[in-house]
């Protein structure tokens, strides 16, 4: 069998640039994330995100399915609140967009080719 371990608190973490086309206004409250991979196509991308307070995101939609585990904050998907311990799936291509409230959110992301 085999298996992989990583330990997060050795990764860096990355952050997207003002730029990034999933902010709604350049300077807006920053994204970053630790993207952990196994390098198996067969094994879903994972990454550790944090959304500052009061980031959001305008509608969009990706071409893989997403599972979002939130582990800390909180934040609206779909309009529906998102709090520690729920765990969200979206479809691939599902539009949606993203708000975090004053303690902005953490969550672990998974994302898998459909």
């Amino acid at each position: 069998m085999a298996a992989t371990f990583t330990d997060t608190n050795e990764l860096g973490w990355e952050e997207v640039p003002d730029a990034w086309r999933g902010k709604s206004a350049e300077g807006e409250p920053g994204v970053r994330f630790k993207r952990f991979q196994t390098g198996s196509p067969i094994v879903p991308l994972a990454m550790l995100v944090e959304y500052e307070p009061g980031h959001h995101e305008r509608e969009h939609s990706h071409p893989e399915s997403e599972f979002f585990f939130m582990l800390e904050g909180e934040m609206r998907v779909l309009d529906q609140s998102v709090v520690p311990g729920t765990l969200v799936f979206l479809a691939a291509r599902s539009s949606y967009s993203i708000m975090t409230g004053t303690a902005g959110a953490r969550f672990l992301r998974l994302q898998h080719a459909s």
